[in-house]
């Protein structure tokens, strides 16, 4: 007979191993002039936008809080995972990009909206995903005027043989005409 403290090791090992979890880590995307992505080697665990005076802390994985460098600071990257653009103090992430990105906004929770974001490019200004707001972003392209005002919003979201949303493929052949 198995002494009762052996028998009830399999079950402190199982609890035990089971409560671990694993802590998301972060590293900060820079975007330099020329539009290249540079990923810092450096993971954090946390990562707070403070608004008055406008700032970035990190949580170092030692624990130390510190201040993110603002210039060039594009948004961060979960470890292996979604990459997020901070914008206005919000962070945005993306969830296609070609030539105009696609974003939702997310928390670093886990948890997001179904609203979805677009921006012309990488660095320009994030703008409700709405028919009004991509005919006023690309006022002046014919190409752009005729894909939003003829692709029906139902379609917007469905995937092409690509694997990119039919709105983005749309808009891409259309700004790779330029």
């Amino acid at each position: 007979m198995k002494s009762p403290s052996l028998r009830y090791l399999p079950i402190a090992l199982i609890l035990l191993t089971g409560c671990q979890t694993t802590r998301k880590q972060y590293q900060l995307v820079y975007r330099d002039n020329a539009g290249i992505y540079r990923v810092e080697s450096a993971k954090v665990r946390t990562i707070r936008v403070h608004r008055n005076p406008y700032k970035v802390l990190v949580k170092t994985d030692l624990g130390r809080l510190e201040t993110a460098s603002l210039n060039g600071l594009w948004g961060c990257q979960e470890t292996g995972g979604a990459r997020r653009r901070l914008y206005l103090g919000n962070f945005y992430e993306v969830v296609q990009e070609k030539n105009v990105v696609i974003y939702r906004q997310a928390d670093f929770d886990g948890s997001s909206s179904d609203h979805y974001y677009f921006s012309k490019n990488p660095d320009s200004d994030i703008l409700y995903l709405s028919r009004r707001n991509l005919i006023m972003a690309f006022s002046g392209e014919t190409c752009m005027q005729n894909v939003v005002s003829h692709l029906p919003r139902n379609d917007w979201f469905k995937i092409n043989n690509k694997g990119y949303f039919q709105l983005l493929e749309a808009c891409d052949s259309c700004l790779s005409l330029k």
